[in-house]
């Protein structure tokens, strides 16, 4: 009935770490992977504060409602962060922009610099609309009730220079507001 290795006490730590983790990558994925945490520190540190830049910047700016990043002092839970996230505050932002879910495609749509796509997380800055992606099985009663509202935009910042993310950014919520 198949080869014993150990009593199943014994092999659930692996079998747990199996599940969770998967196979064991082939040499050339390993090597990849180590390669690329050398350099981690430098992309998170650069993408972190790219992110904390353009918050900042949204924050006045005429087309957006409201900016939701921790790392902004009007943000209620930056005290919280700011004590737990020590190496700053990610590269994850999300932005409402005036004018609701038809404002909020014009300035996806807009965009040359940002990438529109579901997978964050990446060096290279991209966009998504959470109505129409990780919230779209709500519906609008249920992301309304969750506090999305339907202009939201969540952008994850990459490695870009900083000035060349906010003339995308600038560009695009100004195009939204006066096609």
């Amino acid at each position: 009935a198949g080869v014993v290795l150990g009593g199943r006490d014994a092999l659930a730590d692996v079998w747990q770490a199996r599940k969770t983790f998967g196979p064991v990558p082939d040499p050339g994925l390993a090597w990849m992977i180590e390669l690329s945490l050398k350099t981690l520190p430098l992309r998170v540190e650069a993408c972190n504060g790219n992110a904390l830049e353009l918050a900042v910047r949204l924050e006045t700016h005429p087309a957006i409602e409201r900016v939701y990043y921790p790392g902004l002092i009007r943000h209620p839970n930056h005290e919280i962060a700011r004590r737990q996230m020590t190496l700053g505050f990610g590269p994850l932002l999300s932005i409402d922009v005036r004018g609701g879910a038809e404002a909020a495609r014009q300035v996806v749509n807009a965009f040359r610099l940002f990438r529109f796509g579901p997978s964050l997380g990446g060096v290279e800055s991209l966009a998504t609309l959470p109505a129409h992606t990780s919230h779209v099985q709500l519906g609008a009663e249920g992301r309304a009730r969750a506090g999305i509202a339907e202009g939201c935009i969540r952008l994850s910042i990459g490695l870009e220079e900083s000035e060349d993310l906010w003339t995308d950014l600038d560009q695009a919520l100004n195009r939204a507001r006066h096609p």
